[in-house]
């Protein structure tokens, strides 16, 4: 898919005006669950979730994309106040919650799944993992080249909230990389997302 083919999609889809400004966020009351929407409208058909915790972003794809493959990557270790108890019961619930579904569980890191993921072959990337600006920033500079030209490049929490970076790197990264549009939804917590060029 050409990318001015997936801006024409999200245009429509998320009703972007031509003088709306940086990052267009459209007319029309939207989550990321109409992201998901458009995934399935567009066609795609693999992709990689980083930071999928107890599944339910995960189910929401697998409902709305048909046949898809996903990449469900998330260490599902001791985190801050979360115990290692706690994490491998978020992990059990979730493989309960996938069952059944294409689903491949990458129990690793971001850096360490995205070595094993080749290049181009993404047709999305949905990033949800650590929230602090050298993380976020960090797994778009390696998980970009493993989405196809034309697909998309997403995640979650674009908002200003305690030791969170993500409105700092996702603004540094576009604007290292001269990206010209970028999106977001219409929510609180913000989804963002770039088509790869």
């Amino acid at each position: 898919m050409k990318p001015r083919d997936t801006h024409k999609a999200i245009w429509k889809k998320f009703h972007v005006h031509h003088r709306d400004n940086l990052p267009f966020e459209g007319w029309w009351d939207s989550t990321r669950n109409t992201l998901i929407e458009l995934f399935g409208e567009l066609g795609f058909k693999e992709g990689a979730e980083i930071g999928v915790r107890m599944g339910s972003n995960a189910s929401v794809m697998f409902e709305k994309i048909p046949g898809l493959k996903l990449h469900c990557i998330d260490p599902w270790e001791k985190y801050l106040r979360v115990t290692t108890e706690t994490q491998d019961k978020l992990y059990q619930h979730c493989l309960r919650k996938l069952k059944g579904k294409n689903a491949v569980f990458m129990r690793m890191t971001s850096m360490e799944a995205v070595q094993q993921i080749p290049d181009g072959s993404l047709d999305f990337v949905y990033i949800d993992g650590r929230h602090e600006f050298d993380f976020v920033l960090e797994d778009n500079i390696h998980w970009v080249p493993k989405v196809k030209i034309g697909g998309i490049v997403s995640g979650h929490d674009l908002y200003h909230f305690y030791q969170g970076g993500v409105v700092q790197a996702i603004e540094a990264y576009t604007m290292a990389n001269n990206i010209s549009a970028w999106y977001i939804t219409r929510e609180k917590e913000h989804t963002w997302f770039l088509v790869k060029e």
